[in-house]
């Protein structure tokens, strides 16, 4: 009996792993499609939230269900769904919002670089350029500017959850200057500027990121008489010196 229930619980496990992808679609879709928007705070059933979002009944209320299963918003006895704190994470809204994370680590053209993973590990080369003919972030900006728009927003959300953190852990002691490389719009940077006043800072990334910057950081903004915002491929070159510089989420 306990070698079955082992083996059934195996059996459970790894298709649950395979058929993951099937949820990161199901959560994609419900961003896609505005339901953690169009979900209030009072319980909607399955119909009323089609006609919200302008789908199908009887195909949103078969989405609706499976998300229940990864707790993303739940099911009532009465038929309404009501939001989760995974599904109000989902709303642009939400101070605490994923919603582009999602989005970018859901992209369609990224599926097909998943199934190639096998290829990459069997030789140890990377398999975007040989599917696009040309470097990830040259491909992204230049090919997929609404990716790359999510993509900016998405590591805006990343860091705005972990800048407080970093600022707590960084060593400054001493520091007259830190370099944020491929910093994004400068979220971090700003915290640590705020944290420390006597310490300037330089922000470096691509152009279109540094033209986007944390408003704290350009000009007319609280800090901008202590930052320098340098436009650049930080994969190609760092022409910036420092006494401290931060790599974060930095993709070689």
């Amino acid at each position: 009996m306990s070698s079955a229930m082992s083996t059934e619980s195996l059996v459970s496990g790894l298709m649950e792993h395979a058929l993951s992808a099937a949820c990161a679609a199901s959560v994609r879709a419900a961003v896609t499609l505005g339901l953690p928007e169009a979900l209030g705070d009072a319980p909607a059933t399955a119909d009323e939230l089609a006609t919200a979002v302008g789908a199908d009944q009887a195909a949103l209320r078969r989405l609706l269900r499976s998300l229940t299963s990864y707790g993303v918003f739940a099911e009532e006895k009465t038929g309404g769904f009501v939001h989760t704190g995974k599904s109000r994470a989902l709303r642009e809204d939400s101070p605490d919002s994923i919603k582009y994370l999602v989005l970018w680590c859901t992209e369609p053209w990224l599926w097909s670089l998943w199934g190639n993973l096998d290829e990459s590990v069997r030789t140890g080369s990377e398999v975007f350029t040989r599917a696009h003919g040309r470097p990830f972030y040259e491909h992204l900006h230049t090919e997929w500017p609404r990716s790359a728009q999510i993509f900016d927003r998405a590591m805006t959300q990343q860091t705005r959850l972990s800048a407080n953190a970093i600022a707590d852990m960084l060593p400054m002691a001493g520091a007259g200057t830190v370099a944020d490389v491929g910093g994004g719009q400068g979220l971090v940077l700003g915290t640590l500027l705020e944290r420390h006043p006597d310490v300037r800072g330089c922000l470096l990334d691509l152009p279109g990121v540094v033209a986007d910057a944390d408003p704290r950081l350009q000009p007319g903004g609280a800090l901008a008489d202590r930052v320098r915002l340098v436009p650049g491929d930080v994969l190609e070159e760092i022409p910036v010196e420092a006494d401290v510089y931060l790599f974060k989420n930095i993709l070689g």
